[in-house]
């Protein structure tokens, strides 16, 4: 049941972060965890998997 737990929570925030960058990309990561809401360390494991899939790619750095 943990493993079918922790799969779901991966597929949900994968979920979230792609309808967020379908709607307002370009964005920081910053901007990604405001708008999904999830931890900024869900957040970069998320882009990292989506990025070594080929689905995301850097964009550059934001200043700020």
């Amino acid at each position: 049941m943990r493993d079918e737990t922790s799969s779901l929570s991966k597929q949900y925030s994968r979920r979230l972060v792609a309808e967020a960058l379908l709607h307002g990309a370009p964005a920081s990561r910053a901007a990604l965890a405001r708008a999904t809401g999830l931890s900024k360390q869900t957040l970069s494991l998320v882009i990292a998997d989506l990025e070594g899939e080929g689905w995301v790619r850097p964009a550059g750095v934001a200043s700020g």
